[in-house]
């Protein structure tokens, strides 16, 4: 029996009277990975902004695991078991790949200001937990060996795989990543994919994705729904979505 895990009902937003997103609903079922496609503008990442409520929602409503997001701060969602990539890398540059990991898991460390100025015991225990952490996914996506290296030195498909770690490492039940294999060349974004489907499995992960590279979305993706000018006009498998003639005048151009 499928279990949602998130549910978006009817929502909106505009902006300058513009509506980025119209009326939208969908749910996201655990343990898949659904695609997110469309047009530039047509209002993909808007989307990622209101799940991750960097924006707020107009009209309807956005459920994860039965919460309400709406009540919810963006670090907060974090909190909750939602994490998130960004079409640009978001990296702290000047900090090693071992610490971007460990600024990744502020949710999951548990002690308090005075604690850490003091180095307690307990800071120490946490701090060393969370660098096994760091160290075991990093070691998953195959760069463990620039741990120490800093994040600004690194080419960009290694840098996308650290912002994955840094995702991953806070504990999610859904990553949503936002053209994940953007600057990637063909190798790069094959060997990702790759590792999406392994981190999925190994984690238990249930993700959404906005993508442009069509090779890569309908390899990994169990259903894909389809945005153009902020509606959603066609949700489906891989196979159907491919062969719709709406789909395929608003944004494939031709059958992939």
């Amino acid at each position: 029996m499928n279990e949602t895990i998130l549910k978006a009902d009817n929502i909106s937003i505009s902006f300058g009277g513009l509506k980025a997103v119209d009326s939208v609903s969908f749910e996201i079922q655990k343990g898949e990975i659904m695609g997110l496609i469309g047009p530039n503008g047509a209002g993909k990442t808007t989307i990622f902004n209101l799940i991750t409520q960097f924006y707020k929602l107009d009209e309807g409503s956005i459920c994860f695991l039965g919460n309400d997001l709406s009540k919810f701060k963006p670090h907060q969602i974090i909190e909750k078991g939602v994490a998130r990539t960004f079409q640009n890398v978001e990296l702290f540059k000047s900090m090693t790949v071992l610490e971007n990991l460990l600024v990744g898991q502020h949710s999951e460390i548990n002690y308090n200001i005075f604690q850490g100025v003091i180095r307690t015991k307990k800071v120490k225990e946490e701090e060393q937990i969370a660098i096994e952490r760091a160290m075991e996914v990093l070691k998953i996506l195959e760069i463990e060996d620039y741990a120490y290296f800093y994040a600004g030195h690194l080419p960009y498909g290694v840098q996308k795989l650290v912002e994955l770690g840094r995702a991953l490492v806070s504990g999610p039940k859904l990553i949503i990543l936002d053209e994940p294999a953007a600057g990637m060349n063909d190798t790069e974004t094959k060997e990702f994919a790759k590792k999406i489907r392994f981190v999925k499995e190994k984690f238990g992960l249930t993700i959404l994705l906005i993508e442009h590279d069509m090779s890569l979305v309908m390899s990994i993706c169990n259903r894909i729904m389809v945005l153009n000018f902020g509606k959603k006009i066609a949700e489906g498998t891989p196979e159907e979505i491919s062969s719709n003639s709406e789909v395929i005048k608003a944004y494939l151009g031709e059958e992939v």
